[in-house]
């Protein structure tokens, strides 16, 4: 609720990992941030939410023995649900961390069109301008895995070249949602803090000139 009420934008986990006991990994599900949406949401104070880990329609398919209400869905596909909700047009989806994009393992040309195709599918039904996805390049944990220096070029080319995705939807991707998600844009309420902690700094000259860029 004051998330809501003061425009606080909250990143969370959303991948079947990291699971402290059996089968605990479900309950980051998206499912449930639905369910935060649907009671703390409004138009008037949307709740700004941004689900860690988008993108490799794989966490459904983890730890099979544990059984879930939803478990038959991809997370991906719940996250498009959530979308369909007039409560949510500031819920994002976040890939730092795809780490797929990297793969060049046996059979990876398989593995990539498949989830190229499950991306297309879920851009052209639930984000067909793609403004609720957002890359961060500043994820830590990208550094455990090999070929992590080159990731934001894989990304590129996996979006561009296998997504299809256009100049403008790749804008929305690295950059414009990251200023609508972080309440960044004039008249967010996280800017008006913003600007006034820099003029009480008289620091103004050091904000960063974002606004001829945001759409």
């Amino acid at each position: 609720r004051y998330c809501a009420d003061q425009g606080v934008p909250i990143l969370a986990h959303a991948y079947n990992s990291n699971q402290a006991e059996d089968c605990t990994g479900w309950r980051a599900s998206p499912q449930y941030w639905g369910e935060v949406i649907d009671k703390f949401s409004t138009p008037e104070k949307p709740l700004r939410l941004c689900l860690g880990h988008f993108g490799s329609f794989s966490a459904h398919t983890k730890f099979p023995t544990c059984t879930d209400a939803f478990g038959a869905k991809a997370w991906e596909i719940i996250i498009g649900s959530i979308l369909a909700s007039p409560k949510a047009p500031y819920v994002f989806a976040d890939v730092s961390y795809l780490s797929e994009v990297l793969d060049q393992s046996d059979g990876w040309q398989a593995r990539r069109k498949a989830m190229s195709d499950q991306f297309k599918s879920f851009i052209a039904k639930n984000d067909p301008a793609a403004e609720h996805i957002c890359y961060g390049s500043d994820w830590i944990m990208l550094g455990r895995e090999a070929g992590h220096a080159r990731y934001h070029v894989a990304l590129g080319d996996f979006l561009r070249n296998d997504v299809q995705l256009n100049a403008a939807q790749l804008n929305n991707i690295y950059f414009g949602n990251a200023t609508r998600f972080l309440g960044l844009q004039p008249g967010d309420q996280n800017r008006e803090r913003l600007d006034k902690f820099y003029q009480n700094n008289n620091i103004q000259q050091h904000f960063p000139k974002i606004d001829p860029l945001v759409g």
